[in-house]
């Protein structure tokens, strides 16, 4: 995870304007190596080449006490950041959590955006948010920008973090779903995996996988295979009639294949199960439980990118337009800015922070399973999620309980 390591990602795509849409009314690589990737190299992936101050907590958010409520993802926050927060501050954080975007977007929705003070949404998953009035914009001036690496919070932007001019969301976390397998079992050369050997025969009965993040891949493989040809899965948001197509075709594709799957999952412990209570041998799964099964069976279980490219992903934290303690939940953002509660995130999740600085306090067995995992040549591959269309989620839904019900 060297900064030489990471300043061979060069590759131009193009991306869409911050100043506005392009005329072509598809996505153009949003984060593309040059307003991601290559501006992490220059303050490296999880981190920055220092210079930075850190984020500290004010005088007055450390005499507020209070109380904190935070609607998360199971492993993002950590009983030793939420310690080091109460301590400093005498804030009394409840943490409560949910398994998916789906279930954030539909907890929230339920309290009208009250009920909690932060949540954690994929910064793609925003424009759901936006119309229902579910989040308030962000007042910058009480954040410590400076401690996120620049790179992500300028190409948050491009992906959802702002509506009608005003900032909603900060990045926080960034990371991959890709295959998971147990080695001892199977062997997949580096370049030669794909996400279609999840639906070889020789997996028959020993696949887990999500149904929704599933078809997405697929449909990248066709189209990896010229057998669907779909702008590596970009007309998928240049209009429903062109995503309906291409879920059509993976959805027929994964029905054919269906006893392929030995278990469904929704949450990182269900990924973590499939493999150790139901003897899964290969898997779609996020890179966080991924690299722990990595780091747990000393490296039987490797996480490793296919060919057709690892699914990418940046969720952010943000504020419900209901929460009741603004203060303490601009200290606690500050908080989790700091580099080494980035750290913490990164050390104990296998995700990855977007605090500057953070790599300086990563143990080594983490920057050994990111080493394993992340080549220049999988960086520059990985497939980005973008700003979800208006369309996307219920069309999802739709082919996933069709594929599900067959």
């Amino acid at each position: 995870m060297t900064i030489e390591k990471k300043s061979a990602i060069t590759e131009d795509n193009p991306s869409r304007s911050a100043e506005g849409p392009s005329d072509d009314p598809g996505p153009q690589h949003p984060l593309s190596r040059r307003t991601f990737l290559k501006g992490m190299a220059t303050t490296s992936v999880i981190s920055c080449m220092g210079g930075l101050a850190p984020a500290i907590i004010s005088p007055k958010a450390r005499a507020s006490s209070g109380e904190l409520n935070v609607l998360s993802w199971p492993d993002y926050i950590w009983p030793d950041m939420i310690r080091s927060f109460e301590d400093k501050t005498g804030i009394k954080v409840r943490l409560r959590t949910y398994g998916d975007n789906d279930q954030a977007l539909s907890r929230l929705r339920t309290t009208e955006g009250k009920g909690f003070d932060l949540i954690f949404p994929s910064v793609t998953n925003a424009s759901h948010y936006y119309p229902l009035g579910l989040l308030q914009p962000l007042n910058e001036s009480r954040l410590d920008l400076d401690n996120l690496v620049p790179s992500m919070l300028a190409s948050s932007l491009e992906l959802g973090a702002t509506h009608q001019g005003k900032r909603y969301l900060l990045p926080f976390a960034w990371g991959t779903e890709a295959i998971t397998f147990d080695s001892s079992m199977r062997n997949y050369p580096e370049g030669e995996l794909s996400y279609l050997d999840l639906w070889h025969p020789d997996n028959l009965g020993l696949v887990t996988l999500r149904p929704s993040s599933a078809l997405i891949a697929l449909g990248l493989a066709l189209d990896y295979n010229a057998e669907l040809p779909s702008e590596r899965m970009h007309n998928a948001y240049r209009s429903e009639e062109k995503y309906r197509d291409i879920l059509e075709r993976a959805t027929a594709f994964a029905i054919r294949r269906k006893q392929n799957i030995r278990a469904y999952w929704h949450s990182t412990p269900e990924i973590l199960s499939a493999f150790a209570q139901e003897s899964c041998v290969i898997g779609q799964t996020w890179d966080g439980p991924g690299l722990t099964l990595f780091k747990q069976s000393k490296g039987r279980y490797r996480y490793q990118m296919p060919k057709e490219g690892g699914l990418a992903w940046l969720d952010s934290v943000g504020i419900p337009s209901g929460a009741d303690n603004l203060g303490q939940a601009y200290a606690f953002i500050n908080h989790l800015l700091k580099p080494d509660v980035g750290a913490m995130m990164t050390n104990q999740s296998g995700y990855n922070s977007c605090v500057a600085g953070a790599e300086d306090h990563l143990l080594p067995e983490v920057r050994e399973a990111y080493n394993a995992t992340y080549s220049n040549a999988a960086l520059e591959n990985l497939w980005w999620w973008q700003a979800d269309p208006p369309y996307w989620i219920a069309v999802r839904q739709e082919y996933v309980k069709r594929f599900m019900a067959a």
